[in-house]
């Protein structure tokens, strides 16, 4: 293997810039096409299939909870860490994962077809989906594999194409399955299954770079084992676990204390929000930068430092911008929801700590201290919870957006001390916020440099 096809380390910031220029374009057209899939769905299928439809995929998604996905973040920082100075290392981290996944991925493709199987002759044919959604395990690890790739690479663009490829291809899918038969529940999972295949295809043919996996000793699998699973991999598990509990506890709150009505008032409101930052996945680009130096620590401050700043600047701009936007969108194509609208725009006060957040999350993973972002995460939860509880009981839907946003303000702090402790050398003030020196001067100057020359290329 060629130790120069890995890619360098120099020019963080146009690399970041790139990352979130080529990802955050490639997220925003996959939710444009995630939308037209969905108004296609809802047009051409009954209530009782697209019931049917949502039930296999909430069944799917249950069963692949059992890939570990809490681990990923850390098979991207370790083997980024790691790829430069000790590459066996690296290989051997990313090879027993992509292992791991196939021999689940096998386990449940086993389970939902023969289990698919002998429920539809149970139940003369309403659980025949279980059998389509068993081929999905099977790509699933492959899947991750180049999803891995494409991070720990740099490779944003081929991650951007490969999300976009994917949801072109189930546009084309649902079509031909809809000129072909008559569409309904079965289809709309065919085209799901068939949709995940093309670009690993795709991928498998076009995308060139260096193979991370290898047969590692006993030995080797026993150490990289440890490390995923049981050393500071095993607090990401325990985060992941905590981190779905609070997001999923706060709906059945609202419903307790409010009604249905209100849980689909405040997830449309935090969806928005979560469509209108996702053009800037900052969180993302930096998992696989930060830790190709976590070991120079002054270095590592001064980039958290920048990113802090430039994340919370385009974070106030992306507000903005949804502030003025949103509205239009909601009163055009969805004005049953207009009354989340208020709801929304509390939210929005809440994206400046946010992207503090989303900047100091991957420093835990750098520095492998995942125990201590576990131990943050508990603390959230019981933040959210006591606040969920007594906002709203008495503030009603009211309650449930400002413990969204009182819930980020009150965890901030605490992320900034936790930083501090595993990082002393971290120095940060809120006036460094509004200092605009030199250096941000002549990044700016590059940055505008090469959008430019990038969009006259197109032209």
């Amino acid at each position: 293997m060629n130790q120069e096809k890995f890619k360098p380390i120099g020019g963080v910031e146009q690399l970041v810039v790139k990352g979130v220029v080529v990802s955050g374009a490639g997220n925003a057209l996959m939710r444009l096409l995630e939308f037209g899939v969905s108004l296609l769905f809802l047009r051409w299928l009954s209530l009782f299939e697209f019931g049917a439809y949502r039930l296999s995929l909430a069944a799917y998604d249950f069963a692949a909870s059992f890939f570990l996905a809490g681990v990923e973040n850390v098979v991207v920082s370790d083997v980024s860490g790691a790829l430069e100075s000790d590459r066996k290392k690296a290989q051997n981290l990313f090879s027993v994962y992509f292992y791991f996944m196939v021999l689940v991925g096998l386990l449940l493709w086993a389970l939902f077809f023969f289990a698919g199987r002998a429920a539809t002759e149970w139940s003369g044919g309403g659980a025949a989906y279980l059998k389509i959604i068993s081929f999905l395990f099977l790509l699933a690890p492959l899947e991750t594999y180049f999803k891995l790739k494409f991070q720990i690479f740099l490779d944003f663009k081929w991650g951007a194409f490969y999300r976009v490829f994917r949801d072109v291809g189930r546009i084309i899918f649902v079509f031909i399955f809809f000129s072909l038969f008559s569409f309904g529940a079965k289809e709309a999972v065919w085209s799901l299954a068939s949709a995940m295949g093309l670009p690993i295809i795709a991928a498998l043919f076009g995308y060139r770079r260096p193979s991370l996996l290898v047969f590692p000793s006993f030995s080797e699998a026993k150490e990289s084992l440890a490390a995923l699973f049981f050393k500071h991999g095993k607090w990401a598990l325990l985060d992941d676990f905590v981190n779905n509990i609070g997001q999923n506890l706060r709906p059945f709150i609202v419903k307790i204390f409010v009604g249905i009505e209100a849980v689909a008032l405040i997830s449309v409101a935090q969806n928005l929000v979560s469509y209108a930052i996702s053009v800037f996945p900052i969180r993302d680009i930096l998992t696989p930068i930060f830790p190709r130096f976590s070991e120079d620590a002054r270095r590592l401050g001064a980039q958290i430092n920048r990113a802090v700043k430039y994340s919370i600047a385009i974070y106030l701009l992306l507000g903005l911008a949804a502030a003025f936007g949103v509205p239009i969108l909601v009163r055009v194509l969805f004005p049953k929801y207009l009354p989340s609208l208020p709801l929304f725009y509390v939210l929005l006060f809440g994206l400046p700590w946010l992207g503090f957040r989303s900047v100091a999350l991957p420093v835990f993973y750098a520095l492998k201290k995942q125990r201590v972002l576990f131990l943050l995460t508990v603390f959230r939860l019981l933040v959210i919870t006591v606040l969920g509880i007594l906002l709203i009981y008495f503030f009603g839907i009211w309650g449930a957006a400002f413990e969204m946003l009182l819930g980020g303000i009150i965890v901030t702090p605490a992320f900034a001390r936790a930083l501090r402790s595993i990082l002393p050398e971290w120095k940060f003030s809120l006036g460094d916020l509004f200092v605009f020196d030199n250096q941000d001067k002549e990044f700016l100057l590059r940055t505008k440099k090469r959008l430019v020359a990038k969009a006259l290329s197109f032209l």
